[in-house]
């Protein structure tokens, strides 16, 4: 059940409820939210340069294989 409510109502097709998780994946694609307060997108940059910082010294790690 868990994994049938989601994309169902992502699709527009299952239970109007507020808190389903597809409805609340449809509302993020809006970007006008974005557009109006971009000031909200500045802790996102923090973030996006400290995953690929530990996926780039993460890649010669891996390709030296098991130590």
């Amino acid at each position: 059940m868990i994994l049938v409510k989601p994309p169902l109502s992502f699709l527009g097709l299952g239970l109007p409820a507020p808190a389903v998780a597809g409805l609340m994946l449809n509302d993020a694609q809006n970007l006008a939210s974005i557009e109006i307060y971009w000031w909200t997108a500045i802790p996102m940059l923090p973030i996006i340069v400290v995953v690929l910082a530990f996926n780039f010294l993460a890649t010669p790690a891996a390709s030296l294989g098991p130590v």
